[in-house]
């Protein structure tokens, strides 16, 4: 999309869904038309035997439940975003660089940095 995508996190149903508006059209009859139709999202799909346990975004606050969501620029500059998943028996955390599509992948849970230290 021209204007970015918003990625939300939704914790409670354990998915995640990506949402990227059309383009802004410049003829307003168009617009119009266009108004009451959804946005187009994509759900990416997560396996039934992995869950997300946490997630830190806007802040760094650990959501736990509920959900939440980061905006991903046109360029693909993206707000910080860690995501802790669970298969029951382990863990593993993902960090999303603010420069996507730079991911790093570890084998324990993560949570951001305190500073301290």
């Amino acid at each position: 999309s021209e204007q970015g995508c918003e990625l939300e996190i939704r914790l409670d149903e354990q998915m995640m869904v990506l949402f990227c508006p059309p383009a802004p059209s410049e003829d307003p009859a168009a617009e119009q038309e266009v108004a009451g139709e959804p946005e187009p999202e994509q759900l990416l799909q997560i396996p039934d035997s992995v869950r997300i346990a946490s997630v830190f975004a806007q802040r760094n606050e650990r959501i736990s439940q509920g959900q939440t969501s980061v905006w991903i620029t046109t360029q693909g500059i993206m707000e910080p975003l860690m995501i802790n998943l669970s298969d029951g028996t382990q863990e593993f955390g993902l960090i999303a660089s603010p420069f996507i599509p730079e991911i790093t992948i570890l084998d324990q849970p993560v949570q951001p940095s305190t500073g301290e230290g």
